[in-house]
């Protein structure tokens, strides 16, 4: 067997298959981000501040909902741009999409015991883990591709390369900072997600 032909043999699944995988795991954990929001109970003759308190109960599951549900269109669109770029596979980045994809799905499940035990610390660490090594595995996926070219078109330019190193820093930088930041306040820890409009617009624009 040539040496091409080793080459070829482990490059045996294509990214359409596991981008295909992916776009389907992402949009299930978007959708079963709602299933977090139970419709509150209203009586028929209920009062209009009554519903407003139902609501107010129920805030800290929809901005879950919220945050989260941005973080994985995030995520995603990272995955995109990394795959518009990445034109091989082969065991290593496989294995560590099926991690991604893993961590992915456990999204709604963290989003649910944090917004359910709100303003505890060791709730608002289940998210914030969650998302931290789901940001390392993404810069591990860009990192192994693009190591001496490895998965990428040897002519991709290192500016790109260096660029696409630091957008997949920026989410697990936040979520490291929330987590420091819940040894201070638990309740704080969440706001530091408010800079995920800036990921995303720096997304938009390039």
């Amino acid at each position: 067997m040539s040496d091409e032909d080793k080459r070829e043999k482990n490059y045996w699944l294509t990214t359409t298959r596991l981008e295909s995988l992916a776009d389907n795991v992402f949009a299930f954990a978007m959708t079963l981000l709602v299933l977090n929001l139970v419709l509150p109970d209203v009586p028929r003759e209920c009062t209009f501040a009554a519903i407003v308190a139902m609501f107010q109960n129920l805030w800290p599951h929809l901005n879950a909902f919220a945050m989260s549900f941005i973080v994985l269109a995030i995520f995603w669109m990272l995955h995109h741009k990394q795959f518009f770029l990445i034109n091989r596979v082969d065991g290593v980045i496989l294995w560590n999409n099926v991690f991604i994809m893993m961590f992915v799905v456990l999204v709604p499940f963290a989003t649910q015991f944090s917004a359910k035990h709100d303003g505890v610390q060791a709730a608002e660490l289940v998210l914030d883990a969650n998302l931290f090594i789901l940001g390392v595995l993404f810069f591990i996926n860009w990192w192994y591709a693009t190591y001496n070219h490895r998965l990428v078109d040897p002519g991709l330019d290192s500016k790109t390369i260096r660029r696409g190193l630091m957008k997949t820093l920026f989410m697990p930088g936040l979520a490291l900072i929330a987590m420091g930041l819940s040894f201070f306040h638990a309740s704080l820890s969440s706001t530091i997600y408010i800079f995920l409009p800036l990921i995303l617009y720096d997304f938009l624009k390039s």
